[in-house]
């Protein structure tokens, strides 16, 4: 036996008794194949460097957290972490790196994470009170708002319906419409989808009563129009006689 098949041999042993090892550390029963280039757990067939049929559990026993990371630190890496340390708090994170070349301390970008209290980030950390927060612009076919009232009450008999008069006059003092959050306010504070909805139909429904309002007078105008005209050939023909 030469040298080299030698020393591949003890690589080989030393493999399947630290991937044993695992597979004890972890409580189960598996089955290891090593195929020379790929390690399979609980697989006849690995087609990765580690092909592992199940679940996987990480734990330490020092520590009080355990990481999780694929990829190296200048690579595009995922990385998860389950400690309670005020840096990372738990949670999991997806992290790249501007410019993996650059040969200097490297301050990571968090693409996105989920937070130990279940809250989810987009291209922010700043999560505040929302449970998803993206700093970014979101595309989707259809989004759905769950709201809890309506604007129907203007079309309720006992709604004061603003006359048109201080409509105008709250718009010369204001600048913008009433029960309508200004420009400086929308930039402040942002506005609330359901919430918005719902005022802008408010002030749809109003408008529509408005319409309904002018139209009743025009028709009464007409209809006094046509009379007054009726009135007027009456009156001519009592002048040619």
């Amino acid at each position: 036996m030469n040298i080299n098949s030698y020393k591949t041999k003890i690589i080989m042993k030393k493999r399947i008794l630290l991937i044993a090892l695992i597979g004890v550390s972890f409580k189960i029963n598996a089955q290891i194949i090593d195929t020379g280039s790929n390690v399979g757990i609980g697989t006849t067939d690995p087609d990765a460097k580690l092909d592992v049929n199940g679940s996987v559990k990480f734990n330490h026993s020092t520590y009080n957290h355990t990481n999780l990371q694929i990829g190296h630190d200048t690579n595009d890496r995922l990385f998860a972490d389950n400690s309670s340390n005020k840096h990372y708090g738990g949670g999991l994170f997806f992290r790249i790196t501007p410019d993996p070349s650059l040969n200097i301390p490297l301050n990571y970008i968090d693409v996105m994470m989920l937070t130990d209290k279940g809250k989810v980030g987009i291209g922010t950390k700043t999560m505040g009170n929302h449970r998803l927060a993206v700093g970014g612009s979101i595309g989707a076919r259809e989004i759905k708002v769950e709201a809890n009232g309506w604007s129907d009450f203007v079309f309720e008999k006992s709604y004061d319906l603003p006359t048109l008069k201080e409509v105008e006059k709250h718009i010369k003092e204001k600048g913008y419409l009433k029960d309508i959050p200004s420009a400086k306010e929308v930039e402040k504070n942002g506005i609330y989808l359901g919430e918005m909805n719902a005022k802008l139909l408010q002030k749809i429904e109003e408008l529509t009563l408005y319409t309904i309002a002018q139209e009743k007078k025009i028709k009464e105008l007409e209809s006094l129009n046509t009379k007054f005209i009726e009135l007027q050939k009456r009156m001519e023909k009592l002048e040619k006689k």
